[in-house]
């Protein structure tokens, strides 16, 4: 535990955290904490001897003392007699104690995508809402702008993580995994539990997706680690997972269901210990016939990476998809793929066991 998260911290409200958290960064403070990355509520910050919170809402510039866990006991909420409020702090709850089956979902790309800035400056768009009951977040994140990416070293508090890119490319490093390399459409990574990375550069345009559960996680800054580190341990155990590099223009592709439907398994299901199961489906024709399915995981999600389709869900109803919709698929339900195009492909997450396994 770093010293800072021993001491009392002093919370600042504010409208917008990025651009607080620059104007005191010029003055010689750094990020140590954000939650969450996708849309953050409070970000860390220590300098000269203090450690400030700052939190996104009302009202401004209230003065409030956050107390550590190991501080003198008082009462969990109190009032200086100058008028400071004092409330002990409590560990952040990042998961919903409750699990219950999901429901079919579908979420479409829309001009009216609803995009917020999050971590680092990169956009983020919500791609399951409810996130059921925060289990389980999938973002598309995107860097309109390509260059220099704003990041720091960092790690997560995560039971699994993966990023799969699906437009442009991105560099990032991974701590014991070598020199910095290219992630381009096609390529996935998973970022085991604690595992420290930094984003380089990326292309303009670049999109990638990410699938974190919890939903709401921890991220952390670490000052100390320089990327890349001297170490190369390609095979090291991070918390039971390893880190896993799928590359697109490596892939072997298999007949699926028919020579005309093709699918790839990456090492995900090997590398993250039998947690998930990543798999990308393709088509090189738009005779294909219809491709139908069902599971008894606990979930299926996808991601239409390109092309378009017609999804028949199992009432029968049929839906168009194309590059940028997806659905989450709860067992026992059967979907089918038909109309695909020449340009289809398709990004599928299998959650191989359940979330209190490994959570």
């Amino acid at each position: 535990m770093n010293d800072w998260q021993q001491q009392a911290h002093i919370k600042i409200s504010c409208r917008e955290l990025a651009t607080e958290a620059t104007f005191l960064q010029e003055l010689g403070f750094r990020t140590e904490q954000v939650f969450p990355a996708d849309n953050p509520r409070y970000m860390i910050l220590t300098g000269w001897g203090l450690v400030l919170r700052l939190e996104r809402g009302l009202p401004v510039n209230d003065l409030t003392l956050l107390l550590p866990e190991n501080a003198p006991q008082t009462d969990e909420f109190c009032v200086s007699p100058s008028g400071v409020t004092v409330v002990r702090q409590s560990k952040v709850q990042q998961l919903s104690s409750s699990w219950s089956e999901p429901e079919f979902v579908v979420n479409r790309l829309s001009e009216e995508a609803s995009w917020v800035t999050g971590r680092a400056g990169m956009r983020y768009r919500d791609l399951l809402p409810g996130r059921l009951n925060g289990l389980m977040i999938a973002s598309n994140i995107c860097i309109p702008d390509g260059g220099l990416v704003a990041d720091q070293v960092h790690f997560h508090e995560v039971g699994f993580q993966l990023i799969a890119c699906t437009k442009g490319w991105v560099t990032v490093v991974y701590e014991d995994q070598g020199e910095p390399f290219r992630l381009t459409a096609g390529d996935c990574v998973t970022q085991p539990p604690g595992i420290r990375h930094r984003v380089i550069e990326s292309s303009d345009a670049m999109e990638v997706i990410e699938i974190g559960l919890p939903a709401e996680h921890l991220t952390s800054m670490d000052h100390q680690m320089k990327l890349p580190n001297e170490q190369l341990f390609r095979d090291r155990l991070y918390h039971g997972q390893r880190f896993s590099h799928h590359k697109h223009r490596e892939a072997q592709w298999e007949d699926w269901q028919g020579a005309q439907w093709q699918r790839c398994a990456s090492e995900v299901a090997t590398d993250s210990g039998g947690l998930f199961a990543v798999n990308y489906f393709r088509t090189g024709s738009a005779q294909t016939p219809a491709l139908s399915w069902s599971h008894q995981n606990p979930l299926r999600w996808y991601y239409l990476i390109s092309g378009c389709c017609e999804l028949q869900q199992h009432d029968g109803r049929v839906l168009p998809l194309s590059a940028g919709d997806s659905f989450l698929l709860p067992a026992n339900q059967s979907v089918s793929f038909s109309q695909a195009d020449d340009e289809f492909q398709c990004l599928e997450l299998v959650m191989m066991k359940q979330p209190d396994e490994f959570l």
